[in-house]
């Protein structure tokens, strides 16, 4: 599982914390393996993000499958 996050404006966060606050608060086997910081989402016309672009850009980016 891979979570993509945009932070707000001033907002720091890494990885570990990330890792750290879900520990806490969701089950062991939902949080995420890869974590991947942005700026923006790919949105289509109708500002919807186009997971299956996400998608592909983790996968080329992590080099998974």
């Amino acid at each position: 599982m891979c979570a993509w996050i945009r932070l707000k404006q001033g907002v720091k966060l890494t990885e570990l914390e990330l890792r750290k606050f879900c520990e806490g608060n969701i089950s062991q086997f939902k949080i995420p393996k890869y974590v991947k910081f942005t700026d923006s989402f790919p949105i289509n016309a109708n500002n919807k993000v186009l997971k299956n672009k996400i998608k592909e850009m983790a996968i080329q980016e992590m080099k998974l499958k």
